[in-house]
């Protein structure tokens, strides 16, 4: 889109001299800024199991052990994007569930940010194995989502 604005004086044609601005005219040309994208989403997992955080990495299928259930778990979203933006973004889960919509400010680009904070989801019941699946599904700037299956065998 590009946005037209008149030029009243001469000194408004010599603040905008050099900005790369389209004058013509009474009038001065300024295209919009292109939007930011997503370049990755990634997460780590975290099944605090034996009173010990242990992040992985998602994106895979991921599988524990469990003495005693349900299981807590831990989604923890990553994004890297082109340059600083508001990412709205939602965990999806494998039963249907969507959680609410959320924003973060990313201030950094081209470095990986974890979002804060990380999806808690408890799984499993005791004598009974769980398979499902959770989603960091980046809506915008740019649609992008990554999916981690899990499965948890509770004892």
């Amino acid at each position: 889109m590009v946005r037209r604005f008149a030029l009243t004086t001469v000194a408004a044609l010599v603040a905008v001299a050099g900005l790369g601005m389209a004058v013509t005219g009474t009038s001065v040309a300024v295209a919009d800024e292109a939007p930011a994208n997503v370049l990755e989403a990634t997460m780590l997992v975290d099944a605090k199991l034996n009173g010990k955080d242990e992040w992985s990495p998602g994106g895979r299928q991921l599988e524990w052990n469990a003495s005693k259930c349900p299981v807590r778990i831990q989604f923890k979203g990553q994004v890297r994007v082109d340059k600083p933006t508001k990412i709205t973004y939602q965990w999806e889960r494998s039963d249907g569930t969507k959680l609410p919509t959320q924003t973060f400010d990313v201030k950094t680009a081209d470095t990986v940010v974890a979002i804060t904070p990380p999806d808690v989801w408890n799984v499993g019941n005791p004598g009974q194995q769980f398979r499902g699946a959770e989603t960091f599904h980046v809506i915008a700037p740019s649609d992008y989502a990554t999916t981690t299956p899990i499965k948890v065998d509770c004892q």
